[in-house]
């Protein structure tokens, strides 16, 4: 019965009356599902913002770099704590029915992935494949961030591949939070679902066109016949390459601390000789005797050759020679041996930016590469004392 208000009537069991203003709606995200998708996307942004301090020197000014670091840090426990929290504390049964949605693919799916129109369930081909992405580099932060913290503090944890592994990952992220964001908020006929995962209902007229398989009010997947389980199949590709990337990591951490001095004998002596040439080397160049020290230096990374701080520090007193391509090549190799020692980056970076190899001047090329060097060591070594001139050099550039 009309009441005067301007809102729809209410409705009889059974009945489906509504307003002309209040087109008829349909549940199609619970409170736990909401709850999920807002903390991973404000979590995302926040270590998004905060991580491009710590990558771009050129936002240095917008906050300093221990708070950054402190906040990206802070961002992703409390990420993963509530990650953890939301489904104990929420329906769990619900998360269960949309895991189940999401790991089937069926026949219509990969219709519709192949650009074939085909009825969809609550969720369409393309956003399955999304949110399976999606976890998967949840993952692959997790495990790359926490090797990056772990190796600021011990350096077993110091895989080759870390840093690369975190960009990587950071840019793949934006890539498909870009085209989320564009079909949430940009195109047409996707735009309706952004009231889904706002307040959780969606008008029932673009569910009946969008997702004509879903049943809305029963588990959406059961009428399906699945016949192909993607999911299992893309996390054990996953989990095969990272465990892959995990082992030889250790195996090459292995080898560098196989090359390190340990009081064993009968290698002891000529080890710890060499560490003594080292650093008989490092006490001329500081004094000035730059010749006699380049000789020691080359002496020590002789008896140590995969000793990446040897070949950096023979490297950097190369350049200071006056001998430019040989120091470069020897820089290069220091970076290769291990690309998680933050000097080799330093000295690398400091050299291109002023010389051209052969040709004596700064070129473009080398000007591009140097930046990114001195960009790796800050990542590696914020705090270390020659951050600020490493910082001074990029903005100087």
């Amino acid at each position: 019965m009309a009441t005067g208000s301007s809102v729809a009537t209410t409705a009889t069991p059974g009945s489906d009356a509504r307003t002309a203003s209040e087109p008829a709606l349909v549940a199609r995200f619970g409170a736990t599902e909401r709850a999920l998708h807002w903390v991973h996307a404000a979590a995302f942004f926040g270590m998004l913002a905060t991580g491009l301090v710590l990558y771009l020197p050129s936002l240095s000014s917008l906050a300093s770099r221990p708070t950054a670091k402190a906040v990206h840090l802070a961002i992703a426990v409390a990420w993963l704590t509530t990650l953890v929290a939301i489904p104990v504390l929420g329906n769990r049964r619900q998360l269960r029915r949309t895991r189940m949605e999401i790991e089937r693919f069926v026949d219509d799916d990969l219709r519709w992935l192949m650009g074939k129109r085909t009825p969809q369930g609550r969720f369409n081909a393309g956003q399955k494949v999304h949110t399976i992405l999606q976890a998967a580099i949840a993952g692959l932060f997790t495990v790359s961030g926490t090797l990056l913290w772990l190796g600021e503090r011990n350096t077993t944890f110091r895989l080759s591949g870390s840093i690369a592994l975190h960009d990587l990952t950071m840019y793949v992220a934006v890539a498909l939070v870009v085209g989320h964001l564009f079909l949430a908020l940009v195109w047409p006929t996707t735009r309706p679902a952004l009231r889904g995962i706002v307040r959780g209902a969606v008008r029932k007229d673009w569910a009946t066109v969008h997702h004509a398989a879903w049943a809305p009010g029963l588990a959406p997947s059961v009428a399906l016949s699945a016949r192909r389980e993607m999911l299992g199949l893309a996390v054990g590709v996953i989990g095969i390459a990272g465990g892959w990337w995990v082992v030889h990591g250790v195996l090459d951490s292995a080898a560098v601390k196989a090359s390190a001095p340990v009081a064993k004998a009968p290698v002891v002596p000529a080890r710890v000789s060499a560490l003594q040439l080292a650093g008989q080397a490092q006490a001329l160049d500081q004094a000035g005797q730059l010749p006699q020290a380049l000789a020691l230096y080359q002496q020590a990374v002789a008896a140590l050759p995969k000793r990446a701080d040897l070949r950096a520090a023979l490297g950097f007193a190369q350049a200071r020679a006056g001998d430019p391509p040989l120091a470069l090549r020897t820089l290069s190799a220091a970076v290769k041996l291990d690309p998680g020692y933050p000097d080799a980056h330093l000295y690398l970076g400091a050299v291109l930016l002023h010389v051209d190899g052969a040709a004596g001047h700064v070129g473009a090329a080398d000007k591009v590469r140097g930046r990114r060097e001195l960009r790796r060591f800050l990542v590696l070594a914020p705090d270390s004392p020659n951050a600020p001139s490493a910082r001074q050099l990029l903005h100087g550039r």
